[in-house]
């Protein structure tokens, strides 16, 4: 999956949910459903084990701050299920032993959420909520740097595995 003009892609996504939004601000009811677009930051676990090629080398993965689109059941009205669905690009850098190569890849994330909600208050025009759930994270668009790639001695093939992780939420 390649995304060839994110901004536009981005920006369309966000007319369609701005044009979704209610003013009313009503009680969510069982069977409700609600579609919203927002701001979220994406800051992958970048745990190396500080012994890659056999020396104190290890890699960092930056955070990417992207808008997504996120859609939510209400199972009643203080219990809800959503799906977060946002795509974002990582740098992964060298570290340690690592750090004279610099950038040495980009990746692709697209981390789906599925989590549980509880909305305090729900009758009121101020709702929090708090929310749990599991993310799976796929890679796409693996991409050494031409650092990387002389470094190893040619041109080379990442591939990263996808993993699944908890997801934590509040909100108002």
């Amino acid at each position: 999956m390649k995304i060839k003009n994110r901004a536009i892609a981005m920006m369309a996504l966000m007319g369609i949910c701005l044009s979704l939004i209610s003013t009313n601000i009503m009680a969510a009811a069982a069977g409700d459903w609600q579609i919203r677009g927002r701001v979220i930051n994406v800051s992958p676990n970048d745990d190396s084990d500080g012994d890659i090629l056999g020396g104190n080398n290890s890699v960092s993965v930056d955070s990417a701050t992207t808008v997504e689109v996120d859609f939510t059941y209400m199972v009643s009205p203080t219990f809800g299920l959503e799906l977060i669905l946002a795509t974002t690009k990582h740098d992964v850098n060298g570290e340690g032993g690592l750090s004279a190569i610099g950038r040495i890849a980009e990746v692709g994330v697209l981390p789906p959420t599925l989590t549980a909600q509880y909305h305090f208050s729900p009758g009121q025009s101020v709702r929090p909520y708090a929310g749990a759930g599991i993310n799976y994270t796929l890679f796409y668009d693996e991409e050494l740097s031409s650092a990387a790639d002389t470094a190893v001695g040619g041109s080379s093939d990442l591939d990263l595995d996808s993993s699944i992780g908890l997801a934590l939420q509040a909100g108002v």
